[in-house]
C-alpha cells in the first residue's frame, strides 16, 4: 500500500479501491475527551469521540466523510475478511491503516478501558435511535470485530475519501 500526505495534513492510504486516514482525526471538539482526560494520550491516539461527535469532526474534511457500514464491509472482503482483516489493519499490517491502540470511554459509566489493547472506529451506519456500527480492534486477536453499540461510546475516527 502506498501511504501519502493529504492537503488536510493527515497522512493516507490506498486500500483497494477506497482511500482511507491512516491516522486518527485529532480535531478540538466541545465533548470530546483524550483518554483518562491526559493531554499526552490525545497527542498520541487522538480524542475519543462520541458518534454524535464523530459525524460533526468527519464534516470538518471537505471531501473527506465517516465511512459507512458498507464501506467497512468492502474494506473486511479486501482485507480477506473479518478473521484476516484485524492483522491488517494494525501497526505493521499489510495495509498501512496502522491502527493504533487508543482504548475508548464506556457509554454507560464514563470509564476509560483498555489503552494500548483495543482500539475501536466510528462509522456514520446507525442502527435505531440508540445505537450505530463500530469496528474494533484487540491487541490479543487478529479479528476485526464490527457490531452497533450505544452511540455515548467514545471512540476514535478515521475518514473515507467521498469518490
Amino acid at each position: 500500500m502506498i501511504i501519502k500526505e493529504d492537503v488536510l495534513q493527515f497522512k493516507i492510504v490506498d486500500i483497494g479501491d477506497q482511500t482511507w486516514s491512516a491516522e486518527n482525526i485529532t480535531i478540538p471538539l466541545d465533548g470530546a475527551v483524550c483518554y483518562e482526560n491526559n493531554y499526552e494520550n490525545c497527542e498520541l491516539f487522538g480524542p475519543l469521540y462520541s458518534h454524535s461527535q464523530a459525524m460533526v469532526a468527519a464534516q470538518k474534511f471537505p471531501g473527506w466523510r465517516l465511512p459507512t457500514k458498507t464501506d467497512v464491509d468492502i474494506l473486511i472482503a479486501f482485507l480477506g475478511g473479518k478473521n484476516l482483516a484485524g492483522k491488517e489493519l494494525k501497526v505493521g499490517g499489510s495495509s498501512g491503516f496502522n491502527a493504533l491502540f487508543a482504548g475508548y470511554r464506556d457509554a454507560l459509566s464514563g470509564r476509560f478501558y483498555r489503552i494500548h489493547q483495543q482500539t475501536g472506529f466510528w462509522t456514520s451506519t446507525t442502527m435505531g435511535k440508540e445505537k450505530a456500527w463500530k469496528f474494533y480492534l484487540t491487541i490479543e486477536q487478529d479479528i476485526l470485530n464490527f457490531y452497533p453499540v450505544s452511540k455515548n461510546y467514545g471512540d476514535s475516527v478515521r475518514l473515507v475519501k467521498i469518490k
